[in-house]
């Protein structure tokens, strides 16, 4: 029987113990040092781990009691090192995939931990083997339960990194598995990882052979028209940055049948994911690239139609009154480059917003440097510049190109040679740069600091 609290025992105890023979399998794993033992690469440990594999995969992927941790940390590190003599007894092993291929089945009979655990080895296993391992396995079951736990790390991961790498091996299966699919599903019940999922297939769409079969999955209108209803319901900016994406990603594979069909029924729905835009008060961190798809879409004469216009008007007015937000400026920035490189109406858009005097404005009265936000404002101005009435705006040439110099000069220095307040040459610490300001713009800045824990407090606790 395996002792209550595993004995503490030595390396070398635990090599003359397998050398004696003296101690059964069950209770010499059970040693709290026997990791240790594999982890130094002991010869004589080796040696046993490869002269009973079968039971070391046994206890390893038991399916019940759960399993032991610390020799499925084993099983992880024979597939990572690849030691030749361990990596081919472990898939020589029947009782390993015999093991291995009932863990889908029951994945759900097991706690989160178990779960996770579980994940790690069969994970490691099918990115070592190249995914060759794929039709061993339930995949269906297997990532549809996937889908279901990625609120933790690991599934997410893993999913992440396998996409990534993506091969026309693996990708067959796994188009086979629908996982695109369920994943998506994850959003549209509105499960607690639903919004995880839908970043999840977001950030797999820079792998060019996943984009390339990926419309196989999104081929369903049903699907599309799903995440639409419930991104339109919620308002929610990840449902609606999805699309966006997911138009812009099949852009450049538009010559290809499916693609060119999910095309047509995103642009069936982008007027109204535009009028929603135009709704909100408030634009959120994915508004910096959101513009871009909208103001692409032209209408009949080639032109930029108006919701493309009024996005453009409204992500201008909104950089000069946030000065301090980022993606405000990102998004402005944007929407103005694609506006342009869209042949909008740039004559009337410049009357409209009087952008021009107004970066001069800005430059003029500009204060302390902050590299965000001029370095966006001299790309939208060197955007406009080819189409501005210099005449009328006599002292444009000389301020836009000082100014500009200067912002390139800032982009090539260390971020704590542009910020004096980071320089740790004239301050040791950020209490003493705080120190170090003028007593008008230390209140201003403590005032704000001062409201922005009390709005934090009341958020949390009132």
């Amino acid at each position: 029987m395996r002792a209550t609290e595993p004995p503490e025992v030595s390396v070398a105890t635990i090599e003359g113990i397998i050398l004696r023979n003296s101690i059964t399998f069950e209770t010499l794993v059970g040693t709290n040092n026997f990791g240790i033992a594999w982890s130094q690469r002991s010869p004589i440990v080796l040696q046993y781990i490869v002269d009973h594999i079968d039971e070391v995969m046994r206890y390893a992927l038991m399916i019940t009691p759960p399993p032991a941790s610390g020799l499925q940390g084993i099983c992880l590190s024979i597939l990572s090192s690849r030691e030749t003599e361990l990596y081919n007894k472990l898939f020589d092993s029947q009782t390993f995939l015999n093991i291995v291929q009932e863990i889908p089945q029951n994945i759900t009979k097991y706690t989160v931990r178990t779960q996770v655990m579980y994940f790690d080895l069969i994970n490691t296993i099918l990115i070592q083997t190249n995914f060759t391992l794929f039709n061993q396995f339930d995949m269906k079951q297997y990532f549809k339960v996937l889908a279901s736990t990625l609120i933790h790390d690991t599934p997410a991961r893993f999913i992440q990194s396998m996409v990534i790498s993506l091969t026309p091996l693996s990708f067959s299966v796994l188009s086979n598995a629908e996982l695109v699919k369920i994943l998506c599903q994850e959003y549209i019940n509105d499960t607690v990882n639903g919004i995880t999922a839908l970043r999840l297939i977001q950030n797999c769409f820079i792998n060019e052979f996943f984009l390339r079969h990926a419309a196989e999955s999104f081929g369903d209108r049903t699907l599309i028209l799903n995440i639409w209803k419930k991104a339109d319901k919620t308002r929610d900016v990840h449902g609606i940055d999805f699309l966006r994406t997911l138009f812009l990603t099949c852009v450049p594979f538009i010559s290809l049948k499916e693609w060119k069909y999910v095309a047509d029924e995103l642009i069936k729905l982008l007027p109204n994911v535009s009028r929603i835009l135009l709704s909100m008060s408030y634009y959120g961190i994915y508004e910096n690239s959101i513009g871009k798809l909208f103001i692409a879409l032209q209408n009949g004469s080639g032109q930029v139609e108006q919701s493309g216009f009024d996005i453009t008007v409204n992500a201008i007015d909104m950089m000069f009154k946030q000065p301090i937000n980022s993606f405000v400026h990102n998004f402005a920035m944007y929407s103005v480059q694609s506006f342009v490189q869209c042949n909008g109406d740039i004559d009337l858009l410049l009357e409209k917003t009087q952008l021009p005097k107004k970066i001069i404005q800005q430059y003029l009265k500009r204060g302390q440097v902050t590299a965000v936000y001029w370095g966006q404002l001299r790309v939208i101005s060197e955007t406009i510049e080819p189409y501005i009435d210099t005449t009328h705006l006599s002292n444009w040439s000389n301020i836009i190109t000082e100014s500009n110099q200067n912002t390139r000069h800032l982009m090539d220095v260390p971020l704590e040679e542009s910020h004096p307040i980071l320089n740790k040459k004239q301050t040791s610490s950020l209490l003493l740069a705080l120190h170090r300001l003028p007593k008008r713009k230390r209140a201003v800045l403590m005032v704000g600091l001062i409201s922005f824990i009390l709005f934090i407090y009341v958020a949390i606790f009132v």
